[in-house]
């Protein structure tokens, strides 16, 4: 339901909708619709829990409009590839969804426990673009005319159903109306995005079957990625490798704090050659 919720999204065209929205709050800020780009991807993020859905919805409006302006294009898809990643961690992401749901355990304190560093990270991605653009300021394009306060007040009101669509989702979640590995939550924001989608957005009955094909698609992806990590598990435990990395581990007497930084950098590693679900 959670992909079919992200991918509904894509083909609602709601991403044009907020980038039209957004996009005066940064004519006047060094780096310009480069920030419109990671505040896209937050929002976006906020509410389909899919990085390349967040990416896709994104990058197929922000990036032609940007090289269009005269932005460097590869600052712009720099923008979109960090913006991107916040779809798997400003929840509801898929990450602690497919956990909980695979190991049967509560997904609430991850969600919650996403939000913030989310939100940090979307912070230094804006700050990091504001840095290079006065330093090059080759890297964006002249600013456009002058947008009234009353213009882009107007603009941000027209996404009010976004913010009933992150209500539908997340506000049953956290008030524990609907739990997150059951189907109530992100039915709840399938059923929302259809009827705005139909009304005030962009969907078709064209649009809505694509979506939910390649929401099956992804969901056979992840399907089988689970059972192959069954698999793995099952025959670690056999073959016993774990008692004795734990053992190895030990004759290092490493405090926690190193014991942390050895998981971030193993994951880093196997990041670059394992991609996410979506």
């Amino acid at each position: 339901m959670f992909l079919s919720l992200g991918d509904l999204l894509v083909a609602s065209g709601l991403s044009g909708r907020i980038y039209g929205a957004v996009t005066p709050l940064f004519e006047r800020i060094p780096g310009r619709l480069l920030h419109t780009n990671i505040v896209l991807s937050t929002l976006f993020g906020a509410v389909s829990g899919s990085s390349a859905a967040t990416s896709a919805a994104v990058g197929s409006v922000s990036y032609p409009e940007l090289e269009s302006r005269g932005y460097h294009p590869p600052s712009v898809a720099a923008s979109l590839a960090a913006g991107g990643t916040l779809g798997l961690l400003i929840p509801p992401s898929l990450s602690p969804l497919i956990f909980g749901a695979w190991q049967d355990v509560s997904v609430g304190q991850p969600f919650v426990t996403g939000i913030l560093p989310g939100l940090m990270m979307a912070a230094l991605f804006m700050a990091y673009t504001f840095a290079d653009s006065c330093r090059l300021p080759g890297l964006q394009a002249a600013p456009n005319a002058f947008v009234s306060f009353a213009t882009t007040l107007v603009g941000l009101l027209s996404l009010w159903p976004l913010v009933v669509l992150i209500g539908s989702v997340l506000g049953t979640l956290y008030f524990g109306l609907a739990t997150a590995t059951a189907p109530e939550a992100a039915g709840l924001g399938v059923l929302a995005t259809i009827v705005m989608g139909f009304t005030v957005w962009e969907l078709t009955i064209m649009r809505m079957a694509g979506a939910a094909i390649s929401s099956i698609a992804c969901f056979g992806t992840i399907a089988f990625t689970l059972i192959g990590a069954a698999i793995l598990s099952q025959a670690v435990t056999v073959l016993g490798p774990p008692p004795k990395l734990v053992q190895f581990m030990n004759t290092f007497t490493l405090s926690k704090y190193e014991v942390l930084a050895v998981v971030v950098l193993f994951n880093l590693v196997m990041g670059i050659f394992l991609t996410a679900f979506r």
